[in-house]
């Protein structure tokens, strides 16, 4: 006899999310950027005109393009979120994905051959000179970012182009 209410066929309900290696490191590499365009991207000693002391500061990426870096990390880590949470999305996605991640490790290596020169680095008039170097945050997102472009680049010929 078969109990009221209940019906044959009873849904089964997956627990895990079985995602991709190389989508999995995309994400990290996203995560990467995000963390990296909050942190330090320059650290700097200057010799003042007057007296001759070195004063030592960091600048933080949020002054320049670490906006700029921290968007697009975002941005691409929601697309392979999507991507991982839905099991298998259109190429354009995990494509474009590798693109704003690709773009974000460009933006940090072009910042980082032109340390000295990016803002809040450089003040006209108060240094004699200034030594500035690339700090934690700069490398992070421009390491980062670009694993995980290689990564979602590994992901869209393994889902489109194989």
């Amino acid at each position: 006899m078969k109990p009221v209410g209940v019906s044959r066929h009873i849904p089964r309900i997956r627990c895990g999310v079985r995602a991709p290696l190389p989508a999995v490191g995309g994400l990290v590499g996203a995560g990467l950027a995000v963390a990296g365009s909050a942190g330090p991207w320059a650290s700097v000693a200057g010799e003042l005109h007057v007296g001759g002391e070195v004063e030592r500061f960091q600048v933080g990426g949020m002054l320049g393009d670490g906006v700029f870096t921290l968007a697009l990390g975002a941005a691409a880590g929601g697309l392979i979120l999507w991507r991982v949470l839905r099991g298998r999305a259109s190429g354009f996605v995990t494509g474009l994905s590798a693109l704003l991640l690709l773009i974000a490790a460009v933006t940090g290596m072009l910042n980082w051959l032109d340390v000295a020169n990016m803002p809040g680095v450089y003040t006209p008039g108060k240094y004699y000179h200034t030594d500035a170097r690339a700090a934690w945050g700069l490398v992070v997102v421009t390491f980062g970012a670009a694993a995980g472009a290689a990564g979602m680049a590994c992901q869209v010929w393994r889902d489109e182009l194989r």
